[in-house]
């Protein structure tokens, strides 16, 4: 085997590490009010916060995880 040849396993922990960053980033932006005070926050915000949870949900979705059951119990 060539051993310049990436495998497939070191691929997907690569694209694993990165998904792990990229969630720890949104976690600690919506802990914090994505940024803002709470103050602050409007209805814009509420609308873009709605919009952030339907594309988590659809990530959810896509690696096999039941959204609706995840946010219902």
């Amino acid at each position: 085997m060539d051993k310049n040849k990436t495998t497939a396993l070191e691929t997907f922990v690569e694209h694993k590490e990165n998904a792990i960053t990229l969630l720890d980033q949104i976690r600690t932006l919506a802990e914090d009010h994505m940024g803002y005070e709470p103050e602050e926050v409007n209805w814009a915000h509420a609308g873009t916060m709605a919009s952030v949870v339907e594309d988590l949900k659809a990530l959810a979705e896509k690696v096999g995880i039941d959204s609706d059951e995840a946010l219902n119990g």
